[in-house]
């Protein structure tokens, strides 16, 4: 995000390096584990009800996420304008997430 930003100098051997890392992590997410049925009660957590309720959108907007990523890492963006559209992807994944299966705290 940062050199989205413009704080940091597009690096395409780093960028290329961060998407495969964050494709990487994207690929170890195990939503049946992470959130088994009967896991919504109890614990202090910001998983939003929503996730049980609407098992099969969650898991939708997780490949969805997962896809995007991995999308970006196989295209190894050549300058910060091709970044620029991939981020873009990949931010609005997570906003969608985060909005609909979180619930905030504080």
């Amino acid at each position: 995000s940062k050199v989205v930003k413009g704080e940091e100098p597009f690096d395409a051997a780093a960028v290329l390096t961060a998407l495969q890392a964050l494709h990487a992590n994207a690929e170890k997410v195990d939503v049946d584990a992470l959130f088994p049925a009967g896991s919504d009660t109890g614990g202090d957590t910001t998983a939003s009800p929503k996730i049980w309720e609407d098992m099969a959108g969650f898991k939708a907007t997780n490949a969805k996420y997962v896809a995007d990523v991995k999308a970006a890492a196989a295209a190894a963006p050549a300058d910060v304008d091709a970044l620029k559209a991939q981020f873009g992807a990949i931010g609005s994944d997570c906003g969608t997430c985060h909005q609909t299966y979180r619930v905030k705290k504080g």
